[in-house]
Formats: C-alpha cells, sequence, structure tokens
C-alpha cells in the first residue's frame, strides 16, 4: 500500500512537471482534480473515505457530483446521489438534477434521489408533489424511501398528507410504517389524519402500529379520539407499542388524565423502559391525586434505577402536597444509583419551606465526585434557603 502511494504521487509530480513544461491548464494538485479524485473513487463502495472527504469540502464539490450523475455507471450514480444527499442544504444546487434522478431506470437511484431531496429539505421543497408520486411507484424500496422523505419537509410536506394517508395501506408493511412516520413529522399540519394514523394503531405488525401510535403523540391534536386510542394501545402485545403510548400520551398533559388508570398499571409492566415511559407520563398530566402519589412512591423502590428515577422526578410535579412523597425522596438521597439521588435532589424543590430537613444531607451531596449530583444539590439548596 505504502509502494502504491509513493508510486500515485510519483506520477502526479510528474504530470505537473509535464503541464508546466507545456503551459498546459492541468494540475494533479489542484483543488478541482482532488475533487474529481474523490468522485470517481465513489465508484468504490467500501471507499468511505471518499464519501466523508467530499461531505467536508461541501458545496463546491457539488457541481462535480452533477456531472458525475449524468455518467452511465448505475451503481456510481447512486452512491453519487448518497454522497450529495449527506451534504445537506448544503446541496441545495444539486435540486435539479436530483429531481430528474426521480424518474430514473435504476431503482437504486430513484430510491436514493428521494432520500437525498428529503435531506436537503426545504430548500428542495419543490420536489414534494414528484417525491409523493414515487409513493405509487413499482418498486416497495422507492415506496419507502420517497414515505421517509416526505417527513423531512416539515410543513412544507403537508400538501403530500393525503398520498401519505393512502400509503398506509400499501402492501408493503415499511411503506405503511414509513407513512405513519412522516404524518407524525409534520405536526398540526397533519390533524385530519388522526383517524387513519387510529386505524393504523390496529395494524398486524407491531412496527407499524409503534409508528403510528408515535405520531398521534407528534401530531397531539383530537384528543377525543387520539386519548382513548392511546390508552386501549397501552395493552398492546408489543413492548414498543406500549411504551411509545405512554410517551405520546404525555404530549396530550392533562387533557390525557382519563389515561391515568392505565398509566398506573404500566408502572407494574414486564419491560421496565415502559414503566418508566408511565412514571413520566403520569407526571406531565400532572394529577395530584393520592393513587398516583402512591403508584409512583412505590416505581421508586423499582428494581430498575432508571424507574427509580423518573418515578423521582415525577413526585415533583404531583407529589409536592405529600408528606409520604417528601419522605421518600429523602429516603432517595441515599440511593445507590447516582442519577436517582440527583433527580430524588431535583424533585425536593418543589416541595418547599417543608423540604428543609433535607438540608443536612443536601450539603453532603456537595461534596459529591460526581459533578452532576453537585450540581442538583447546590440548586435545590439555594432554592430552599429563599423558601420561609
Amino acid at each position: 500500500m505504502r509502494r502504491k502511494k509513493k508510486l500515485i504521487k510519483s506520477t502526479q509530480i510528474i504530470v505537473a512537471v509535464f503541464c508546466a513544461l507545456y503551459g498546459l491548464g492541468c494540475n494533479p494538485f489542484s483543488e478541482e482534480s482532488r475533487i474529481r479524485r474523490l468522485v470517481a473513487g465513489l465508484e468504490n463502495p467500501r471507499n468511505y473515505d471518499a464519501f466523508n472527504k467530499l461531505n467536508e469540502i461541501g458545496a463546491p464539490a457539488v457541481p462535480y457530483l452533477v456531472e458525475a450523475l449524468r455518467g452511465d455507471r448505475h451503481g456510481n450514480r447512486a452512491r453519487v446521489v448518497m454522497t450529495i444527499g449527506g451534504m445537506g442544504y448544503r446541496a441545495k444546487a444539486a435540486v435539479p438534477a436530483l429531481i430528474k434522478a426521480l424518474e430514473d431506470s435504476d431503482p437504486e437511484v430513484r430510491r436514493e434521489a428521494s432520500i437525498a431531496l428529503g435531506q436537503i429539505g426545504g430548500d428542495a421543497a419543490s420536489a414534494v408533489d414528484l417525491i409523493a408520486a414515487k409513493l405509487r411507484d413499482k418498486d416497495p424500496a422507492v415506496r419507502r424511501n420517497a414515505a421517509r422523505a416526505l417527513g423531512e419537509f416539515g410543513a412544507h410536506g403537508a400538501k403530500a398528507t393525503g398520498d401519505l394517508v393512502r400509503s398506509l395501506k400499501d402492501p408493503d408493511w415499511q411503506v405503511r410504517m414509513r407513512a405513519a412516520e412522516s404524518l407524525g413529522k409534520q405536526d398540526l399540519a397533519a390533524c385530519g389524519a388522526v383517524g387513519d394514523l387510529i386505524e393504523a394503531a390496529k395494524d398486524k405488525e407491531p412496527k407499524v402500529r409503534e409508528s403510528a401510535v408515535r405520531g398521534l403523540g407528534d401530531i397531539a391534536c383530537g384528543e377525543e379520539k387520539s386519548v382513548p386510542a392511546l390508552i386501549k394501545a397501552l395493552a398492546d402485545e408489543n413492548a414498543d407499542v406500549r411504551r411509545w403510548s405512554a410517551t405520546s400520551l404525555s404530549t396530550f398533559g392533562d387533557g390525557a388524565k382519563s389515561a391515568a388508570p392505565a398509566l398506573i398499571e404500566r408502572l407494574k409492566d414486564a419491560d421496565s423502559t415502559v414503566a418508566q415511559e408511565a412514571a413520566y407520563a403520569l407526571g406531565e398530566i400532572g394529577l395530584k391525586i393520592p393513587k398516583i402519589v402512591d403508584a409512583l412512591i412505590t416505581a421508586t423502590r423499582h428494581k430498575d434505577w432508571w424507574v427509580r428515577a423518573q418515578a423521582a422526578s415525577s413526585l415533583k410535579a404531583v407529589g409536592n402536597d405529600s408528606q409520604e412523597a417528601l419522605e421518600r425522596l429523602i429516603e432517595c438521597l441515599d440511593d445507590p444509583e447516582s442519577a436517582v439521588r440527583q433527580d430524588a435532589a431535583k424533585a425536593l424543590a418543589a416541595f418547599g419551606v417543608k423540604a428543609k430537613i433535607a438540608l443536612p444531607r443536601l450539603r453532603d451531596m456537595v461534596d459529591a465526585d460526581d459533578s452532576g449530583l453537585k450540581s442538583a444539590a447546590e440548586a435545590t439548596i439555594a432554592a430552599l434557603e429563599k423558601t420561609h
């Protein structure tokens, strides 16, 4: 390899001398020559160095990549499109070429063109209708990438909402999954699709159901329909669906108070990440009722520290009128896991003057080696010392 590099270098020097002697406008050491070599290097699918270096160069490399896109090497052109997409908004000059690539005879090029346009984002918004048309492509992979790309345009992609809704019925489950994801990324612009996402939450494929319940939370409108659907999804056989249902319910705040009983049940879920999200959702909903406080106090004794930490944090919002919650949080200051002690320390600030009994323990924590724990203790001490 070392000999090969020396040989290349020697050849470049010879070419440079030749060009100089005869007054030719060629320079193997120029930036243009370097970019052309990197673009040519994309022919090797394992040449990640070329991809990364072109990405670093950014916009100045785009004209050379567009030129290569007009070539006849199909595999290379797909990698050229991927490289353009990796530059994001810096590659906006390539939008016309990428739009043309949407109609390429090579399905791999068509697939990558949709994604690249999505990565460019708002500067490629003129392509939204054309990408939406790819949702009807005969190649399922092209349809998947088109559905995925439409989610990258945000509000600019709203005019494709109807196309994405239709794709929720696509025979390919990955297209349905990507369509649900992209509808969620349109936020309030997709409010009209709530009913369709609720139907998608019943899909036979768990990944589609997961994307649908996640989308309902991202859109966060139509709570009279969304919340009951998410409550039902909390009992799904798939843990990822249950977890995202809890997360999505948290986005509705007190509009999801009817979900409290189901969320309390999920605190005992066999999957601890579901229990963690249920604890988070109960804190965001913010109902200060004994049943929720008691359930979160119990959750601070969970076998997994991430559930204990989240339960302690949520007690800040719903348990700050409870003496039992106060006493339990003070006990949590001695939890074996630093993250639990830190969240308990932060939560105590919400209890006001009553929490001053924790000041001696909090002052001990100021000497901790853990910077996060020390910072949390100092902030709570400062807050409590101001209370009367």
